[in-house]
């Protein structure tokens, strides 16, 4: 795993009101809607569809402060290897996360 964690708790929970059901859905969603984009953004596409790509996980991933993720996003292509790897951290911990209940 990287130095920073891949969700930044605070801000999931500033975002989920403290809700602990919210956050799990905000997860359980983010999984289930964006992290299969994102790792085809980090493993192949053209430039354009890259560029719509990121803004998407971007935006989903700021949205429950994944922020490590949603930095490197932007510049995929770059930074794939990066991306990639934040992106498997990322997804171990959402899954850790929804499994402990």
């Amino acid at each position: 795993m990287g130095a920073e964690p891949p969700i930044d708790e605070s801000a999931l929970d500033w975002r989920t009101g403290g809700d602990e059901a919210r956050a799990r859905g905000v997860l359980g969603l983010f999984r289930d809607e964006i992290l299969d984009d994102a790792f085809r953004l980090a493993d192949e596409m053209d430039l354009a569809s890259r560029l719509r790509l990121a803004h998407k996980v971007k935006g989903a991933a700021l949205a429950i402060g994944a922020d490590r993720v949603a930095g490197l996003a932007e510049f995929s292509e770059e930074r794939g290897e990066a991306f990639r790897a934040a992106l498997t951290d990322l997804q171990e911990a959402i899954d850790a996360r929804l499994a402990s209940a």
